[in-house]
């Protein structure tokens, strides 16, 4: 995400901002500059995975929980001399490290967990609670122990919880 120009970075977040601000919108919706923005940035926007799966020929998808996290670490950056054409503030130069962020079936998991509190809960509940499959659930569960998101504690009870650094994530995102 560092490579990406900080003009570049601007015109995503001004293309993303109006998607949040108005959901389940067409995209003869947006606005002409943002539409001209999106068409020259899409690539980067699906290889970053900032939109969600949902969204039709004729809809525009939600943001996904990258789209989501993306605007929350770029936004109210100061604005270098000169501004945008739209009023976004513009990123700096020097980029803060991005957040974790994580795919909309992974962030079902965490938002799961997160709604369980410090309950244990097995794959075979996660997938039911969340209408997971349950290789889905365990490949989440794999990348998600990876990345230090959730554990399964030592004990008598089988299951997964969330980590501090998962706690901390969940409460971004319940935002």
């Amino acid at each position: 995400m560092s490579e990406i120009p900080p003009d570049v970075i601007a015109e995503i977040i001004g293309v993303l901002t109006w998607i949040e601000a108005n959901p389940d919108c067409s995209w003869r919706d947006m606005p002409k500059l943002l539409a001209d923005n999106y068409e020259r940035w899409k690539d980067i926007i699906r290889d970053e995975r900032l939109l969600g799966s949902g969204g039709t020929f004729s809809t525009v998808p939600s943001l996904s929980s990258f789209g989501r996290l993306f605007l929350r670490s770029h936004r109210g950056k100061p604005e270098p001399p000169g501004g945008d054409r739209l009023g976004q503030t513009k990123v700096p130069e020097t980029l803060e490290a991005d957040p974790p962020a994580v795919s909309d079936n992974e962030e079902r998991v965490l938002m799961y967990l997160h709604d369980c509190g410090l309950r244990l809960k097995s794959q075979y509940e996660i997938a039911e609670g969340t209408r997971l499959a349950r290789k889905t659930v365990s490949d989440c569960l794999n990348r998600l122990r990876k990345r230090g998101l959730v554990h399964r504690p030592r004990g008598p009870r089988k299951g997964e919880t969330l980590t501090e650094k998962g706690k901390e994530l969940t409460k971004e995102l319940a935002r």
